[in-house]
Formats: structure tokens, C-alpha cells, sequence
């Protein structure tokens, strides 16, 4: 006997086991849970193309914003933008951001080296990284062990480190530190 016709078996003999009302009321929950879970799937995809469509529709309106401020922001012209913005009841805020982002697209910002060169992160990049990282790593080093293994594997993964392992742990070296050991700590 086939494994679908046993389980088709199994399936009828705990049907028959079940009040007429709960299987009912199972029918009933699970064609609602199926026209809901049809529905969920539909709308993440009318969200997702919705998602797209804003974001032309604002890339649009930026570009025009952005062509009426030329025009009318310019000297001479007594605050006509403003003046522009709050007859069209267009928030200043919004109107300026949105054509900002278009003169950024027009004109992107100057790189530091060339496109793809990789520059050497400051203290303060370093800093905004490890915020970005902190919560996870509070909410997975919660012992003292845990934290202490992470750093150990970090030190010895990262060939830009530089330290000791000691008999009491991880000896680091600040950039200023490079090639001072304390003898009496190696091992």
C-alpha cells in the first residue's frame, strides 16, 4: 500500500473520531485561514509594486520640484518658492528634500579616490560600525565567556590585529603600540 493512500486512511479514521461539530468548525477555520493567507500573499505584491511605483512617482516629482525651485527660487524673485509650495499645499520640508535628491542624482557628491578605491576607516567609522553591530551582540554575549570567546576569535580572524595571547587572555596593541611587547606577558 502506497504511503498516500495510508496516510489518505489515517486521515478518515481520525475524521470519523472528531464530533461532527469540530470538524465544522476546523473546515470553517481552515478555508478562512486560506482565503486570509491568499489575501496576505496577494498584498505583499500589491505593496512591493505599490513600494516601486512611489518611488518613481517621487523621483518624478522631485525632478519637477527641483525645475520649478530653479525658477522661482533665484534672486529677484521675492520668495516665490515659498510662496509656490503653500498655495500647492506641498510641505517646504518635503518639496526640498525631494528636489535635493534629484540635484544629488544630477550631481553626485565628489568621491575621495577613485570609484571603487578603498580608504582607510577613521576611529569615528569605526565607532558608527560597532553601534551598528552593538545590539546583536548584547543580545547574543550575554556571559562574560561568551564575550571573551567572540573577542578571542575576532583577534586571531583579523590579520590587521596586533597582540599577544597571554596566560591571562588577549594582550591588544593600539595603532600607537605597534611592535611594543611587554616581554614579561608573551607565552
Amino acid at each position: 500500500m502506497s504511503m498516500a493512500i495510508e496516510a489518505a486512511e489515517i486521515a478518515d479514521e481520525s475524521q470519523r473520531s472528531v464530533p461532527a461539530e469540530d470538524r465544522e468548525s476546523e473546515e470553517r477555520l481552515s478555508s478562512e485561514i486560506t482565503a486570509l493567507w491568499s489575501a496576505q500573499k496577494e498584498n505583499q505584491a500589491v505593496v512591493k509594486r505599490t513600494r516601486a511605483e512611489l518611488k518613481g512617482l517621487r523621483r518624478n516629482l522631485g525632478e519637477r520640484l527641483y525645475t520649478m525651485k530653479k525658477l522661482l527660487a533665484r534672486t529677484g524673485r521675492g520668495g516665490q518658492w515659498a510662496s509656490y509650495l503653500k498655495a500647492h499645499r506641498i510641505p517646504r520640508t518635503s518639496a526640498d528634500r525631494w528636489a535635493g535628491e534629484h540635484e544629488e542624482r544630477l550631481n553626485p557628491a565628489p568621491t575621495n579616490g577613485p570609484i571603487g578605491a578603498i580608504t582607510e576607516p577613521t576611529e569615528a567609522d569605526v565607532k558608527q560600525f560597532f553601534q551598528r553591530l552593538l545590539p546583536r551582540l548584547q543580545s547574543t554575549l550575554t556571559t562574560c565567556d561568551a564575550t571573551f570567546y567572540f573577542v578571542r576569535e575576532m583577534f586571531f580572524e583579523l590579520s590587521t590585529a596586533n597582540g599577544n595571547m597571554t596566560r591571562s587572555g588577549i594582550e591588544i596593541f593600539g595603532p600607537s603600540q605597534k611592535g611594543e611587547v611587554n616581554s614579561h606577558d608573551r607565552h
